[in-house]
C-alpha cells in the first residue's frame, strides 16, 4: 500500500533541492552567467541523482 504522506513529503524535499541548486548554479558563477534553463537543467540532474539514493539508501546510520 502506498503512503501518500511519505510519497508528498519525498516530492516536496526534492522539489527544494531543485529550487537550491538551480538557483546556486544560476546565482554562483562569476566570469559566465548561466541562463535559467540551464540552471533547471543542472537542478534536474542534481535531483534525479539524489532520488536516486533517497531511494537506494533512504537512512544511513554511522556506529562507533
Amino acid at each position: 500500500m502506498i503512503n501518500h504522506r511519505e510519497v508528498i513529503r519525498r516530492l516536496v524535499k526534492y522539489f527544494i533541492v531543485l529550487l537550491t541548486v538551480s538557483y546556486a548554479a544560476i546565482s554562483i558563477p562569476v566570469k559566465r552567467t548561466i541562463k535559467s534553463l540551464e540552471g533547471f537543467y543542472i537542478g534536474f540532474v542534481a535531483v534525479t541523482i539524489f532520488a536516486v539514493i533517497d531511494m537506494v539508501s533512504p537512512t544511513i546510520c554511522i556506529k562507533h
